[in-house]
């Protein structure tokens, strides 16, 4: 065991299997879609994973797949996995944020069902402590307690785990006690606090000098800060902490590479047994109930697997493909919520977005959201899309397959022209002509499907998989620079000013209304709660918090004002086609918007990180609201809320559109504007 080196995980996971490149004939496909989607399974299918002999990758009606799961397919008789993990201290805060989430459950009267799951379950849902420490039965309700996320069968299919049932046991009833631990010591530290209140709730004695509390919120934040800061809650987290640390024990083959306070860096494993390295990986990366309480997968930050995998109905060898799988989109999010911006870096480094939806209930607010990225983005020409569990598309006005797909379709009609009103018609025709090819339907894909059996469903992925292989080899702009058409735009930078400061307003509006420093009937005010967990994240170098990402909605409205300006300001000399044009216009989104992304998450989240620190570490009375303007005043710096011509926002935005436009004029040997 040797101790790591500061690197990321793409880099250690590099180390160890490289990704292959376009160059060697590889096309890279992310898969995204809503939970229960079912773009996991569908993965099953790409990859010929037996849906009851394999089991893997896990699936499940919830929030299922919740790190980077990378699956190479390669002609070799080896299978090579390495499994990064989540640093010490992220672990750390999600173990806390639990411990506290229970901790309020208690104090606030809450059943002790309640107080289990905020323990056990953390608010996103993609750290679950049961996963790895195990369940807790209450004589009330054992039955709420003990989750079933898994639908892949029945308990009788899986072999016997090595952990006893004394073990469980055992298990158990160390939960109960940390859990117990935990209640009586958030009861003490609320009754002490308590004591320095009237019984009005103000405070006594100094306590009145310092602090005036004024809502039952500033009341519960001042327990948190005391008791979460409190050498008892410590120990009480280090003891969970300890807990985890055993789990990794239950792993006795392959490699580990262990980093700083014995935490592990990564894990390596080479085989032949295409079995044993799914059965170890369904320990790692699973979640069936007979496994819990000794599964690792909350701790998991992403899995890199090579190997020869192929599906039974493809005949053609086998596809150079590598498939990237990760957290579902949001379903039936609030007005709040936006793409995760680690999301939008991926879709830049892909050659391809497998899109996985559900047929019966098609283009919800997550899709739509993901579609319009991708066409503000000028990525339009990556997108494919999956749609799922068409065989549950029935009706008595549906006579056929061509009225269920075209049922189907005008869902996604519906959503494409929600976005046509704000990224214009240009950057829609260009997504409308490359959808013609790239629309596939599935049904039953949860079940082994044969060529006889599901000669259409069969027919589809073949399709698929032949596309996506190509997506790689194609180049993805057709046209593009090939065009020896001259720009004529109006280099406004006026009109562009006036389009980006209206769009700009949507932007502090939406944000406003969830820092609450403005009453909004569309967006509502986030609890503090969550505000100041999106800062510690973003001062811990990520980008958000369930949904709440900056950086994408700053983005979002930025290449609103991109995509608008070019569909309506840049033109071009007589003879260029409308599909020419919007070719070319595609490829100045995108090139645009590479630009652009790194500029908003430099500014807005790597340069102020003191200033995000500043913003999470405020305590006492006031501190959300205080903490709220300190956000703001991040988002100002970056672009005012007036949304002046000097603001570096739209200095950049100006500036790297119309150099765009002058490269574009250079290349086709035209003068520059």
């Amino acid at each position: 065991m040797e101790v790591s080196s500061q690197r990321t995980p793409i880099e250690i996971r590099n180390s160890f299997i490289p990704l292959p490149s376009k160059e060697e004939g590889y096309s890279t496909v992310l898969l995204l879609g809503v939970t229960g989607a079912g773009k996991t399974t569908l993965l099953r299918q790409m990859i010929g994973s037996h849906p009851k002999k394999d089991r893997f990758p896990s699936t499940a009606p919830g929030k299922t797949t919740v790190c980077d799961m990378e699956l190479i397919i390669q002609e070799t008789i080896e299978y090579n996995v390495i499994v990064t993990f989540f640093s010490i201290e992220k672990i750390r805060t999600y173990i806390s944020e639990c411990l506290m989430n229970a901790a309020k459950a208690h104090i606030e009267g809450e059943s002790d069902h309640k107080v289990v799951q905020r323990f056990i379950v953390h608010p996103e849902e993609r750290f679950r402590l049961n996963y790895i420490l195990g369940n807790v039965k209450l004589e009330k309700d054992q039955g709420l307690i003990d989750d079933d996320d898994d639908e892949d069968g029945n308990d009788d299919d899986f072999d016997e785990t090595e952990t006893t049932s004394k073990i469980r046991r055992e298990q158990e009833e160390r939960l109960k006690v940390l859990i117990d631990e935990l209640k009586s010591k958030s009861t003490d530290a609320w009754n002490k606090l308590q004591g320095s209140f009237d019984g009005d709730g103000s405070p006594s004695g100094t306590e009145q000098l310092e602090l005036s509390f004024s809502s039952d919120e500033e009341k519960f934040l001042r327990f948190e800060e005391t008791f979460s800061t409190s050498p008892t809650f410590r120990m009480i987290l280090e003891s969970v902490l300890i807990e985890v640390k055993k789990r990794f024990d239950y792993i006795t083959t392959g490699n580990w590479e262990i980093g700083p306070e014995e935490w592990p860096v990564c894990w390596t494993f080479t085989s032949t047994n295409r079995s044993e390295v799914i059965d170890i990986l369904k320990r790692i990366t699973g979640n069936h109930k007979s496994y819990h309480g000794e599964l690792l997968t909350p701790l998991v930050q992403g899995v890199r697997l090579s190997g020869p995998f192929k599906p039974i109905w493809h005949d053609e060898g086998y596809p150079k493909l590598v498939f990237m799988d990760g957290e579902g989109l949001f379903h039936q999010a609030s007005d709040n919520t936006a793409l995760p911006t680690e999301l939008i870096k991926k879709i830049e480094q892909v050659d391809a977005v497998l899109l996985v939806d559900n047929a019966t209930q098609a283009v919800t607010p997550g899709p739509t959201a993901l579609i319009k990225e991708m066409v503000s983005s000028g990525q339009e020409d990556k997108l494919f899309i999956c749609f799922t569990h068409f065989d549950g598309v029935k009706g008595d006005s549906l006579p056929g397959v061509m009225a269920r797909r075209e049922h189907v379709l005008s869902s996604l009609e519906n959503g494409i022209t929600h976005i046509a009103a704000l990224c214009g018609p240009s950057a829609i025709r260009s997504l409308r002509h490359r959808l013609d090819e790239r629309v596939f339907f599935v049904g039953s894909i949860q079940k082994i499907v044969s060529p006889k059996g599901n000669a259409a469903t069969v027919s589809e992925l073949r399709k698929l998989m032949k596309s996506l292989s190509q997506a790689g080899l194609v180049p993805q702009k057709e046209i593009g620079r090939n065009v020896q058409r001259e720009i004529i735009s109006i280099v406004d930078e006026h009109k562009l000013h006036l389009l980006f400061r209206r769009n700009m307003k949507d932007f502090y509006n939406k944000w406003d209304g969830i820092l609450g420093l403005n009453v909004n009937s569309t967006y509502r005010k986030e609890n503090y709660t969550r505000i100041k967990a999106m800062t510690k994240r973003i001062m811990n170098t990520e980008y958000g918090y369930d949904g709440l990402y900056p950086a994408t909605d700053m983005l979002d409205k930025a290449k609103e004002t991109i995509a608008q300006f070019i569909d309506e300001y840049v033109t071009f000399q007589d003879g260029a086609s409308e599909k020419d044009q919007d070719a070319l216009k595609s490829e100045m989104r995108r090139a645009i918007s590479t630009q652009l992304n790194r500029f908003v998450i430099e500014e807005l989240i790597h340069e102020p990180k003191p200033d995000w620190t500043t913003a999470y570490q405020r305590r006492g009375t006031g501190s959300s609201t205080l903490r709220a303007r300190d956000v703001k005043k991040i988002f100002e710096n970056v672009i005012g809320e007036l949304v002046e011509e000097d603001d570096p926002l739209f200095l950049s935005v100006r500036d790297i559109l119309f150099q765009e436009i002058r490269d574009v004029n250079t290349t086709e040997g035209a003068d520059k504007p």
